[in-house]
């Protein structure tokens, strides 16, 4: 599952639009605008980790690196099918 750090947020909505499973959504904290995941919806897939500019988001047991090598093995993979 994903994870937001509130103090690096945002909100400029890049994961949002990258999330294919609508599991970020924009809420106020403190009067702060920032992104929330839902939980009910985030499968952990990590397409939201990369296109933020923060670096305010992870996924919960895995590093920013991890995440970025599964993602390229699967466009990699994606290119060649």
């Amino acid at each position: 599952m994903a994870r937001v750090d509130a103090a690096r947020c945002t909100a400029c909505n890049e994961c949002l639009a990258a999330c294919p499973y609508e599991a970020l959504e924009k809420t106020v904290v403190d009067g702060q605008q920032l992104m929330r995941v839902v939980a009910s919806l985030c499968k952990g897939g990590g397409a939201c980790v990369p296109v933020c500019p923060e670096g305010a988001i992870d996924i919960i047991g895995y590093s920013d690196r991890e995440v970025t090598a599964m993602i390229d093995a699967l466009a990699g993979e994606a290119v060649h099918a």
